[in-house]
């Protein structure tokens, strides 16, 4: 596969492949316009992930949920507890 050297960087260029992919590879002193067979392809960071988890935690801590066999003492008035266990 050949790729076209699109940007050049002092550690990098931009390639694009016959596909029409960028791609970004070491710098081997090569010049815009310039065909390589061969490039030292650098790895990409992977993408970041949503944060699904986080989000629901912080919805889960904003509104505190009653556990069944537990006292979470959060009742204020025992009397009117509707959590089903005995608060404190």
């Amino acid at each position: 596969m050949s790729y076209l050297v699109m940007e050049c960087h002092p550690g990098y260029v931009i390639l694009l492949d016959e596909e029409g992919r960028f791609l970004k590879a070491a710098n081997f002193q090569y010049e815009v316009g310039q065909t390589v067979y061969e490039p030292v392809v650098m790895k990409e960071p992977p993408e970041k992930q949503p944060n699904t988890i986080r989000w629901i935690c912080t919805k889960r801590t904003a509104f505190p949920l009653h556990h069944p066999g537990k006292s979470t003492g959060n009742c204020v008035d025992s009397s009117k507890c509707q959590c089903g266990e005995r608060c404190i």
